[in-house]
């Protein structure tokens, strides 16, 4: 799975088609594999068609779409997986995509419709999270995205905070929030007008 040879996964599913969802190496299916090791668009096709389940519950590993909003910037990968099936709803793949500061991902998913979770697992949260490391990995442009989507900055999440107030306990820790704090407070300010 990791070399990403279709003739190779040809002969193993000739021998035994179950191998297409099975667990390897502690690590998943041979799809999350394929995935994780960034494989090509044509060869994540070829599993899809051969039967690999992009929803089956990984044992070890993510499920594939949230390997993919993070890792891979080709949003045609995203509408292969949904098109054999994969469910954007509760995934964790938009958050992960806005963790990951994967603008593509992240404006893809929520323009195939992928709803925001602000009480399990806030893409605002995660963004701001992934964020304080740094600026560069455009976590504002990202959080701008999501404000501009619809989330609420004063939205708690399941611990009872709200972005800008986990904004401001990483600024009180020496992160650097500043340019994150301006586009939030921004939001909040015309959120209250």
């Amino acid at each position: 799975m990791y070399t990403g040879s279709i003739p190779i996964v040809e002969a193993l599913l000739t021998r035994d088609p179950q191998v297409i969802n099975m667990q390897f190496d502690r690590v998943g299916t041979p799809l999350i594999v394929a995935c994780h090791s960034r494989q090509s668009f044509e060869f994540l096709k070829f599993l899809l068609e051969a039967g690999a389940d992009p929803n089956q519950d990984p044992e070890c590993a993510a499920f594939p779409l949230v390997i993919v909003a993070a890792f891979y910037n080709d949003p045609a990968v995203i509408d292969l997986l949904v098109q054999h099936g994969a469910r954007l709803e509760e995934s964790g793949a938009l958050a992960t995509a806005a963790g990951f500061g994967n603008e593509p991902m992240l404006r893809h998913l929520l323009d195939r419709g992928a709803r925001l979770d602000p009480i399990h697992a806030s893409p605002l949260h995660a963004a701001i999270r992934a964020g304080h490391r740094g600026v560069k990995a455009g976590h504002v442009a990202v959080v701008r995205i999501l404000l501009q989507h619809g989330v609420d900055p004063n939205a708690a999440n399941s611990s009872g905070t709200t972005p800008i107030e986990f904004a401001n306990q990483l600024r009180a820790q020496g992160k650097d929030m500043l340019n994150m704090m301006d586009v939030l407070m921004g939001e909040q300010d015309a959120v209250n007008k």
